[in-house]
């Protein structure tokens, strides 16, 4: 994935709320006095549970409303050499199958390109998200679950923890994952991973 040199740069809680309509008393008038009908209130309807949301399904697009990304993710495994597959254009997105789906237990990844064949990639401002800001995604059964960024660090490749990127965990996370640095032409790749740490904070029907 070709990325050009970056600085070091160092959300959203969607809710839902369910309101209740009180009805208004009556009022009788009546031209001479006689008995009147008992009113009967209706009582208040019980609330009725939301059905429960289904069990993520594959991760098809990648929201960051901070930095204009609307993009489309495609399942990628690894390559021969034992890496995660790259995006096959510079607008698109992999997501690592061999890990959790996004919203599961665990930390599910991202890749994406800064610059691919001379055009901006989809994490060509990647660098700019902040702690606190949102990132969601949509799966293939139309739930939208909101990430917020828990931290942006740089690691050398022969140096990334991979555990922390790509391991088990008993909450639910997904990391973007690009490269940074400088361009090294004698090993083809760059000097730097960039990778931005999100935490899950909402899910939400769409």
């Amino acid at each position: 994935m070709p990325y050009v040199s970056r600085p070091w740069l160092g959300g959203v809680v969607a809710g839902v709320a369910l309101g209740l309509v009180a009805a208004g008393a009556w009022r009788w008038h009546e031209p001479a006095p006689r008995a009147q009908p008992a009113l009967v209130r209706p009582t208040p309807s019980a609330t009725v549970a939301a059905a429960p949301l289904p069990q993520p399904g594959i991760p098809t697009e990648l929201v960051v409303p901070g930095l204009q990304i609307d993009a489309p993710i495609m399942p990628a495994g690894l390559t021969a050499s034992g890496e995660m597959q790259a995006p096959a254009t510079a607008s698109g997105l992999t997501w690592y199958e061999g890990g959790p789906r996004p919203g599961l237990s665990g930390n599910a990844v991202l890749a994406g390109h800064l610059e691919l064949g001379g055009a901006i990639g989809v994490f060509w401002r990647l660098h700019e998200l902040k702690v606190g800001d949102e990132v969601q995604v949509v799966d293939n059964q139309r739930i939208r679950r909101y990430f917020m960024v828990r931290s942006l660090e740089d690691f050398a490749p022969d140096h990334a923890p991979l555990g922390r990127i790509f391991g088990a965990a008993s909450t639910s996370h997904l990391n973007l994952v690009t490269c940074d640095g400088v361009w090294q032409p004698s090993q083809n790749q760059f000097s730097q991973w960039l990778v931005v740490f999100t935490d899950l904070v909402a899910t939400v029907r769409q």
